[in-house]
């Protein structure tokens, strides 16, 4: 209440001075015969009236509204990659532990695929972080086309991002993840000279009663093992 105070009595002061400016314009246009005092006594009553009415069915639900845009907002850059314009680790984490509970719950299929680019670091060094910026956005945008409605994905660190695939087998991930490496070669970054790309993708399905950090470093072990037979492979358990 102690805070309403100074809004309340800042509009009690802008009805009253409204009211005493237009009693001087209708005075002097002679439009109205009502004394000075008369008007300052029915322009503070209409003040102590009207104010609080202002303030509780139009500013504070305004404010409040701002507020709560203004925190749905800060929540939402909180769980969002700055460059990619898609989920961060955070944002994959909090969403990955979700389908997990849901998955656990409901006995459904979960599968995680772990996405890495290859050589990024021989990109950004041979063309520049601009150059491999562009790589990052364009990469996230192929795997973007790749999901589904109830599919998440995310930026995950540096140059690897994670798909989640609720109600979805190892084996329809790795279809999925093979979509995706294959848009990836197709991929032309025009610079000093045309960049190509390749990912490789290591593919997990959730096990029944296991935590984050298992399922985590299974899918981080079969991702290590696709980028030892090669760049460009898709590797399921």
């Amino acid at each position: 209440m102690q805070q309403a105070i100074k809004p309340l009595a800042v509009i009690a002061a802008i009805v009253f001075l409204a009211t005493i400016a237009l009693a001087g314009v209708l005075s002097f246009f002679e439009l109205s015969t009502f004394s000075v005092a008369t008007v300052a006594r029915d322009g503070l009553i209409l003040a102590l009236i009207i104010s609080p009415s202002v303030y509780w069915l139009v500013l504070l639900p305004a404010s409040q509204g701002v507020g709560l845009r203004s925190g749905s907002e800060s929540s939402r850059l909180a769980i969002t990659d700055p460059l990619t314009r898609i989920m961060n680790r955070r944002g994959v984490t909090i969403s990955l532990l979700e389908a997990m509970a849901y998955a656990e719950r409901y006995e459904n299929a979960l599968s995680l695929a772990m996405i890495d680019i290859d050589q990024f670091d021989e990109i950004n060094n041979r063309h520049g972080r601009e150059i491999g910026n562009k790589v990052l956005v364009e990469i996230a945008a192929i795997i973007g086309d790749a999901v589904r409605m109830p599919d998440k994905m995310g930026r995950y660190g540096g140059e690897e991002f994670m798909l989640i695939l609720p109600a979805t087998s190892a084996e329809d991930a790795k279809l999925i993840s093979e979509r995706i490496a294959a848009s990836v070669t197709e991929l032309q970054i025009q610079a000093d000279e045309k960049v190509r790309c390749t990912v490789s993708i290591g593919v997990a399905q959730f096990r029944k009663g296991e935590d984050l950090e298992q399922l985590m470093s299974r899918v981080a072990d079969i991702l290590a093992q696709a980028k030892k037979s090669g760049n460009n492979t898709v590797l399921a358990e």
